[in-house]
């Protein structure tokens, strides 16, 4: 259980350090545990219980940590989330939020501010058992974030069975992932579970990296839009870890970006693809092998996968389908909050994803169905057309969608130049003509930066409305 085997870390190791937060303080698994323990008992002293929807939201990721442990141990349900209104848009009910007294108060629910009389408590018994839940959104990278729920015990046990598999090696570990997202949770929960310790993005690359090296990171966990900023501060001389790993998942590298990153930071790249609603789907772990783009590695072992609608996607790619997992049901989340379960009658899963999946269960992921361009009849997936534009070396970012205008199909292209001010927007009308077999359809701007999903993901939505304007 998660109880035990988060009591049985801070026990084993309680001198090692277990976090440097945000602000350079070190914090032991002992006073991790301590931390934990006096909040629990703040908790319990202003209501919160079973089934309470609590929000840490207090902007100190060390401090969130406890606090979502201190929850789960009165039986409350975690709610991982960035901004309060996202809840509110989404209409999901929360009861607590906890923050900090410069944050300002947002929505209707009871309010407390983490002070000084949330420490020194030890109220809360030491076996108090951890039994709640973790409340999270999938990242709207396809409309409207849907929540759901997953019990704590669910989460840790998919921990123990990764770790078990020795996908990657253990080590001090730097952490760039959302503070909300389930990646944050995953990492964080896997490196507690090995007794060793994290750090955190600060939002300044040499910054960060100086005080990792400092703490004897070894390892890098994170989405891809970080793993990029760590490969150019590190290309770019700045003091860095020794890195050992490198993982991310939230999206795909190129095979280029793929190479670039394991010569620039000389360690190998495991790649992790997932979803909110089954966890990690497949993975694989790139050492300078000769790899497709789409390439995610092999599914996972306690993943049941087939692919759908084989057949209706061979303009794509030969063979592909719509994928479709299946998990044994401790490992399924609790169901869409107002909605459908994500599953059908047999347990299947429908990820959304089209992909193609060799002999040896190796996947490559074309693109999602949902950002699919047809074009009089030809399906075109935006990522293939990305990955060809990325090997012009005089492009450093591109997204690409497809848009309807007066019933005819046009194909955007929204570039991040790698000269600031310069127009290469004949170069990728060219490109993207070449690759759709098609003239007159390609419409093209320049930009500083893409728009993002907090998780990193490229927000489709939004380049398309930037063309609608």
């Amino acid at each position: 259980m998660l109880s035990e085997g988060l009591r049985e870390s801070i026990a084993r190791h309680s001198d090692a350090p277990a976090m440097l937060s945000e602000d350079g303080q070190t914090i032991s698994y002992a006073r991790m545990g301590d931390w934990i323990t006096s909040f629990s008992a703040r908790l319990a002293q202003l209501g919160v219980g079973k089934g309470h929807r609590v929000v840490p939201l207090v902007d100190n990721t060390a401090l969130r940590i406890c606090l979502w442990f201190a929850i789960w141990r009165r039986g409350g349900d975690v709610v991982m989330v960035e901004r309060v209104e996202s809840l509110i848009d989404a209409d999901v009910e929360y009861d607590h939020v906890i923050a900090f007294a410069d944050q300002p108060k947002i929505g209707d629910a009871n309010w407390h501010v983490l002070d000084d009389s949330w420490r020194g408590l030890t109220v809360a018994p030491d076996d108090a058992p951890i039994a709640g839940n973790m409340v999270f959104g999938t990242s709207g990278s396809t409309g409207r974030p849907k929540f759901m729920s997953v019990s704590a015990e669910v989460w840790y046990a998919m921990v123990k069975m990764f770790n078990a598999a020795a996908l990657e090696p253990a080590g001090h570990t730097l952490i760039t992932f959302p503070t909300s997202s389930t990646g944050h949770f995953f990492s964080a929960m896997r490196t507690f579970d090995m007794g060793y310790g994290l750090t955190f993005w600060t939002g300044d690359a040499k910054a960060t990296l100086s005080a990792a090296k400092d703490f004897g990171v070894t390892i890098f966990a994170g989405s891809p839009r970080e793993l990029d900023r760590v490969v150019e501060a590190v290309d770019a001389g700045v003091d860095a870890p020794d890195f050992a790993f490198a993982a991310f998942t939230g999206g795909l590298l190129s095979p280029a970006a793929l190479e670039r990153a394991y010569k620039v930071l000389g360690a190998p790249i495991s790649n992790t693809l997932g979803a909110s609603e089954c966890g990690a789907i497949a993975a694989g772990v790139y050492q300078g092998q000769d790899v497709a783009p789409g390439w995610t590695g092999k599914t996972m072992p306690h993943v049941t996968s087939e692919l759908r609608g084989q057949g209706g996607y061979d303009d794509l790619a030969y063979g592909a389908g719509k994928l479709a997992v299946k998990v044994a049901q401790p490992l399924r989340v609790q169901g869409y909050f107002g909605g459908a379960s994500p599953y059908d009658d047999d347990g299947w899963f429908e990820t959304g994803d089209i992909v193609t999946l060799d002999a040896d269960k190796t996947l490559h992921l074309i693109g999602r169905e949902d950002f699919l361009i047809n074009v009089s009849g030809t399906k075109y997936a935006p990522e293939r057309l990305e990955a060809a534009l990325s090997r012009a070396p005089e492009i450093t970012k591109v997204a690409v969608a497809g848009l309807t205008i007066d019933g005819a199909a046009q194909v955007v292209a929204l570039v991040v130049p790698l000269m600031a001010g310069t127009d290469i927007s004949m170069r990728v009308t060219r490109v993207l003509e070449e690759a759709l077999g098609r003239t007159g359809i390609v419409q093209c701007r320049m930009a500083s930066s893409l728009p993002e999903l907090p998780t990193g993901k490229i927000d489709r939505a939004a380049v398309v409305r930037l063309f609608q304007a």
